[in-house]
């Protein structure tokens, strides 16, 4: 543990209650349950590589952590065939844990990791046309049968199409999705509980709303109006890897090459948006991103489609 005038020892013990607390604060300050996991899982993976290196099983003191060890972690991490991305995303994790530290104990000399250069980034998901999309929205072939074991209820069918909508139509993470409460739907609008208790109003188109509202009529379930109000079979909140098995068999049955995960559709939705000339900052709003360079990662557009609104938008066109 680091800890003002106490002696430094190994991850196994006092280590553990200096990452508890630093967490402890990440979770106090709006972090997700998603990013307080990827932060304990950067932090211990360091750990656990200083650990293996250390002679003898030696503790892992601070003052002992040289920028010669955070390089040789990043090369440890490029042999294992991690995305720089994915090491970006590392050392910010080590970076705020050795700020937590400085601040708990200004007399221990922290040296901070350098943050790696911006490098070819992790392939986002490929985005299918909107024909397409409209035809995985649009067809019937969630409708269930008329007969046989594995016919699936018609509020499941209606569920299924309702959380299609909402993520292509509104551009919502999964997890926002599923989150959705019945006092959350007002009028035109969603009230969404982003990332970090971030809250953000999002329009909705008139087929997403009617999907919604066809899909509340059909459940079997009692749905109180600060209760999330897609439920899975029993009754219970709706797993997303239920869903996400769902839309790739979907996606399979209509015959899309594409890969499709719930993510996909938030993609596709910025990236046709901004195909079609809509303001990237209007895209970062809708989709509740904190920086505009988030936003453009999301969006994936060929030079053909840049020139075209290039022409269109340009004053001496």
């Amino acid at each position: 543990m680091v800890a003002a005038k106490h002696e430094p020892s190994s991850i196994e013990d006092g280590w553990a209650n200096a990452v508890a607390r630093f967490l402890t604060q990440r979770t106090k300050r709006g972090a997700s349950t998603h990013t307080v996991k990827a932060y304990l899982n950067d932090i211990e993976a360091f750990f656990a590589f200083l650990q293996a290196r250390a002679e003898g099983n030696q503790p892992i003191r601070l003052e002992s952590i040289t920028r010669d060890d955070y390089r040789a972690y990043l090369a440890y991490r490029q042999r294992q065939g991690y995305a720089p991305s994915s090491d970006r995303r590392a050392v910010a994790a080590l970076r705020a844990f050795l700020r937590f530290i400085a601040d708990e104990s200004p007399e221990l000399p922290v040296i901070q990791p350098k943050t790696p250069r911006r490098g070819r980034t992790t392939p986002l998901p490929r985005v299918p046309s909107p024909d397409a999309l409209f035809s995985l929205l649009g067809t019937d072939s969630l409708t269930p049968r008329p007969s046989g074991t594995h016919a699936k209820p018609a509020w499941i069918v209606q569920r299924d199409l309702a959380l299609l909508a909402l993520l292509y139509g509104c551009g919502l993470r999964i997890s926002e999705a599923l989150a959705l409460t019945p006092q959350a739907i007002r009028g035109d609008t969603l009230l969404i509980h982003g990332k970090g208790q971030k809250q953000r109003l999002v329009p909705i188109m008139d087929e997403v709303k009617q999907r919604l509202d066809s899909y509340r009529s059909h459940l079997p379930f009692a749905c109180a109006d600060n209760e999330p109000l897609f439920r899975g079979k029993q009754g219970k909140p709706l797993n997303a890897s239920v869903f996400r098995n769902t839309l790739r068999q979907h996606a399979r049955k209509q015959g899309l090459s594409t890969p499709m995960s719930p993510h996909s559709l938030r993609h596709a939705f910025a990236t046709h948006l901004l195909a079609s000339g809509c303001d990237i900052r209007h895209i970062q709003a809708l989709l509740g991103h904190a920086s505009l360079t988030t936003t453009q990662h999301y969006t994936h557009l060929d030079y053909q489609t840049l020139n075209r609104i290039h022409k269109k938008a340009h004053p001496r066109r």
